[in-house]
């Protein structure tokens, strides 16, 4: 289950996630949750683009995430949706991610990013860059 992969594509992945109201089609959002999404600030990470307008009643939208697949992973500790991971691995040798700290981590390190969050142990989905 840990290596099953949810979704695929070369150019991004249409995802369908709670998108804060105000943003609009082809607008670079970032994670502000488990699959929720809002409009990237100056300098924040771009995480996906707004593919279909917002349904005001369900505050659903498509996104198009940056990554190649999402797949669901176990975390080796606990970490919030949106933030980058590596590969790591448990007491018994099991593969988990755990999270990936700029400028300590080698850049070929980072494995993808999280689409949801979760604590030690839980089984969350990943996007793979």
């Amino acid at each position: 289950m840990a290596n099953e992969i949810l979704a695929q594509a070369q150019y991004g992945i249409a995802w369908t996630a709670t998108v804060a109201s105000g943003a609009v089609v082809g607008e670079a959002l970032k994670v502000t949750g488990d699959e929720a999404f809002t409009r990237r600030g100056a300098g924040e990470k771009t995480k996906g683009y707004l593919a279909t307008p917002r349904d005001a009643t369900t505050g659903l939208g498509v996104v198009m995430l940056r990554g190649r697949a999402v797949k669901n992973v176990k975390l080796a500790t606990t970490i919030a949706a949106g933030i980058d991971v590596k590969a790591a691995a448990d007491v018994s040798g099991n593969q988990v991610v755990a999270a990936f700290v700029e400028g300590t981590d080698a850049e070929p390190l980072r494995e993808g990013w999280l689409l949801t969050g979760g604590a030690n142990t839980d089984t969350v989905k990943m996007v793979l860059y």
